[in-house]
């Protein structure tokens, strides 16, 4: 999937956004320039990085935590192990936190 062409899953939260009925909250996994880049012309407060970083509709984002990045170094090579022996599976350093994932191939 392109970056700049989300799928319909995403574009239909406009519609979920629009009845005032509804407070959408999208958490995403995505760094907070992808999920705002995606989403954002919507009505919505956005979670990014595993919850690292929140958008309250209508504000900025606010890292949730103070940002440490003391603690990467060291749960990096354990993350990296496991990655190394689960296929399909890969490292990925965000901004805040690691992420270590798998997509079945």
């Amino acid at each position: 999937m392109n970056i700049d062409e989300p799928s319909i899953g995403w574009r239909s939260f406009n519609s979920i956004a629009e009845d005032t009925k509804n407070e959408l909250v999208i958490i995403s996994g995505r760094d907070r320039e992808t999920i705002s880049c995606w989403l954002s012309s919507t009505n919505a407060s956005l979670i990014a990085e595993h919850g690292a970083w929140i958008k309250e509709e209508g504000k900025n984002w606010q890292v949730t935590q103070p940002l440490r990045n003391d603690w990467k170094n060291t749960i990096k090579p354990i993350l990296e192990l496991y990655a190394d022996r689960t296929p399909g599976s890969s490292v990925e350093e965000k901004n805040l936190p690691h992420a270590m994932e798998w997509k079945k191939e």
